[in-house]
């Protein structure tokens, strides 16, 4: 070890400082045919009586170097003598200088001559060490014999054993709410339905009221009244009956029209395009129609020989958008007049059609009662029918 001089061997106290490593260097000591590469691990001695916070101080306090040269591949296998065996079956590995795992920069490597060059391993790992001051690259590489230990069928069948059974308990789970949602739709539809019901069967029962009350209270005889009774009521069936047909959602205006008239024959003609009427306009026309084809019957032009009845219906642009027109026009009758009282019968053509509209007229001309209804349109006819699908022009504001 070099010592500076000029200190007396008395007094010479030294402490070292880091130890700093080299890069891969040939050593001189090696035969020159040897071209291995060797490390150099270099430990500054310092002068203790002399300061050493500085880089200048610490050169003026520099006693000496301990200098350790060491071959990379004998400093490799004499760290990994005990592990060598069983790693060296199972894992190579190589140590490079510097950042990256650069050939030239090669320090030391596990694979021995008999290994196959044209392997390539399946299994690569790299990491990154500092080594006093110096930074290491160390990758490590499976070989043939791991690889081949390695059953890639286990795992396999456990893999896809864990998604089949993933799926499963996912399709399970997926069913289960799907059912919780369903019943807890179908409990809402079935309180919706229920409160409905109980609406629709009060709104009948009063209609069915008010028809029975106003049958018998209009001065004619119990037979009388009961069989006028019964007429309104099944009039009242007929629209029923359309209605539960489509569900109570958009009774046929045509098919009721038809039903009302179909006794007359040729002798009732009925224009118009069908349209799908909401449950209220429904009962409220089925009723009107069937007071005028009585009345029609009993003194107007369905009571003479050449008398003709002409139901109408069209859609017209109003004020506010689309209303719809309703006319009944008898033709070949009696001369007609006002009725000296009036009863149900007059009451009922007298309602509105829809929410909105205008009060019917109803006119005694004198070649036969003309009935004319007017109301807005989208108050007669279901939610759910739009301009559409009625093919109707958009209306400019």
């Amino acid at each position: 070890m070099p010592i500076r001089r000029g200190v007396p061997p008395w007094t010479r106290r030294a402490t070292p400082g880091r130890p700093a490593l080299t890069g891969p260097v040939i050593l001189r000591q090696e035969p020159s045919a040897d071209t291995r590469p060797g490390i150099i691990l270099i430990l500054p001695i310092y002068d203790v009586r002399l300061p050493a916070d500085t880089l200048e101080a610490r050169r003026k306090a520099l006693v000496g170097y301990v200098v350790s040269p060491f071959r990379a591949d004998g400093l490799m296998q004499g760290l990994m003598q005990r592990e060598q065996r069983t790693v060296s079956r199972y894992m190579n590995w190589a140590v490079y200088d510097g950042p990256v795992a650069d050939p030239l920069k090669l320090l030391y490597s596990s694979i021995g001559n008999g290994d196959d060059p044209g392997f390539v391993p399946f299994y690569r790992y790299t990491i990154d060490h500092e080594v006093e001051g110096r930074q290491w690259t160390l990758t490590f590489a499976s070989t043939p014999t791991f690889e081949s230990s390695i059953s890639f069928g286990v795992p396999a069948l456990a893999l896809m054993c864990a998604v089949l059974c993933t799926l499963l308990l996912t399709l399970f789970v997926a069913t289960m709410a799907y059912r919780q949602v369903n019943l807890a739709r179908t409990n809402q539809q079935m309180s919706l339905l229920t409160r409905e019901l109980g609406h629709r069967v009060k709104n009948t029962l009063a209609v069915v009221q008010a028809i029975a009350t106003r049958s018998m209270r209009e001065g004619r005889s119990v037979g009388e009244a009961r069989d006028i009774f019964l007429k309104r009521l099944h009039a009242l069936a007929r629209a029923h009956t359309l209605l539960l047909e489509t569900s109570w959602h958009g009774a046929s205006l045509r098919t009721l029209a038809v039903k009302e008239l179909e006794p007359f024959g040729e002798r009732a003609t009925i224009v118009g395009r069908d349209l799908a009427l909401n449950s209220s306009t429904a009962q409220t026309i089925a009723l009107a129609l069937h007071e005028l084809a009585t009345n029609a019957v009993k003194y107007g032009a369905l009571s003479v020989a050449g008398g003709r009845v002409h139901l109408s219906w069209e859609l017209v642009l109003g004020p506010h958008g689309w209303d719809f027109v309703l006319r009944w026009k008898e033709h070949g009758g009696p001369t007609v007049g006002p009725p000296s009282r009036k009863g149900f019968g007059h009451a009922l053509l007298s309602q509105q059609i829809g929410h909105g509209g205008e009060s019917p007229l109803v006119r005694f001309a004198p070649d036969g009662l003309e009935y004319v209804a007017r109301a807005p349109l989208g108050s007669i006819i279901e939610e759910q029918v739009t301009d559409e699908t009625l093919n109707l022009p958009e209306v400019q504001e």
